[in-house]
């Protein structure tokens, strides 16, 4: 088993030295349970960045877009993000090299709501920073939110 091969959750604790982590008072709120919004992008929106990696970086437009056309008028308090087809692996999750995270604008936005709590892909990790230690979505959605990943959302 490789680091993020399965669906995980993380909280500050993941990326922040002091940050917070999960503890039983998560399990007694309404942070697991409760309706999710699973925001299913369509189109064909990955930039190849080499011959294996391909990179789709969700805009805030792109989520408005999907939220609007589904009739909501507001961002709801958990919501999930993947595409409509998205390639999978020999183990049934999101194909590693079909990258899937927020624009900093897209994370921003999600978090400027101050209901909003929980944050879930498709894809291993909220960021795609190859050879660096800087998860500046991850931190950005930790100010307000928790992080599933992995999410089998087909």
């Amino acid at each position: 088993i490789r680091p993020h091969s399965l669906t995980h959750v993380e909280l500050p604790a993941h990326t922040q030295e002091a940050g917070a982590r999960l503890g039983p008072r998560h399990f007694h709120s309404q942070l697991f349970h409760g309706k999710v919004l699973v925001l299913r992008l369509s189109g064909d929106f990955y930039k190849k960045l080499s011959d294996d990696v391909q990179h789709w970086i969700v805009t805030v437009d792109q989520i408005q877009a999907r939220i609007s056309a589904l009739g909501l008028s507001k961002l709801p308090t958990k919501i999930f993000i993947t595409t409509d087809n998205y390639f999978v692996n020999e183990q049934g999750y999101h194909d590693p090299k079909y990258v899937l995270t927020l624009s900093k604008e897209a994370a921003d936005f999600l978090v400027s709501d101050p209901s909003f709590h929980l944050y879930g892909t498709s894809w291993k990790s909220s960021d795609y920073n190859p050879g660096k230690s800087e998860r500046p979505i991850h931190n950005t959605l930790f100010s307000q939110a928790i992080i599933l990943e992995n999410l089998d959302l087909r």
